[in-house]
């Protein structure tokens, strides 16, 4: 099983470049809407709590991986996996050949974990609408993905802190000359 994450940026990026294409292939805009509109429907909607940039090697590659951040996707699966692969990793991101994840969801089994919830987190779950096993299954996977993306940034946050040195960066701050800010950092 697999989620395509979306944000605002992503969608309007790829219905740039489909509709750029009309023309040269048997497509019309509106066709190019319908899949769009049935990827936003199917796809994990977004927002893009944070930026990443800049973290891979060309900026208009830069969505991609706020999107994979937000949605706390483990992959990015695209042909520019070179572009892409170093930034992606610093947040624990995967970048995948298209033939890999087919190779990989091809043999994906999935392992069982048996959780027991307290009955007050069963009953807010229900409100929620989470009856059937499936639903339940995939929220719960979900709540764990972003556990475990929000404890890989703060392993980074913490790994960076544990690097700090406070005679150094007053060594650096010291090589600042005194100037006025440019106009446009001015309040």
């Amino acid at each position: 099983m697999f989620e395509v994450g979306l944000t605002a940026a992503l969608v309007f990026e790829y219905e740039a470049v489909c509709k750029r294409l009309i023309g040269s292939v048997s497509l019309t805009a509106h066709d190019i809407d319908q899949v769009i509109d049935y990827l936003c429907q199917v796809g994990k909607r977004c927002v893009v709590h944070f930026r990443v940039r800049p973290s891979v090697g060309d900026p208009d590659d830069e969505m991609v991986l706020e999107a994979a951040v937000a949605s706390g996707g483990h992959w990015i699966v695209t042909h520019n996996v070179r572009d892409l692969a170093d930034g992606a990793a610093r947040y624990g991101v995967e970048v995948l050949s298209p033939a890999e994840a087919l190779r990989r969801l091809g043999g994906g089994a999935m392992s069982v974990l048996q959780v027991e919830l307290p009955s007050e987190l069963q009953s807010e779950l229900r409100e929620l609408g989470l009856v059937d096993e499936a639903r339940l299954a995939a929220w719960v996977t979900e709540a764990v993905r972003e556990k475990l993306a929000a404890s890989k940034q703060l392993a980074y946050l913490e790994e960076r802190a544990a690097r700090g040195d406070r005679d150094a960066f007053r060594q650096v701050l010291a090589k600042v000359p005194p100037v006025e800010p440019a106009e446009e950092d001015r309040w």
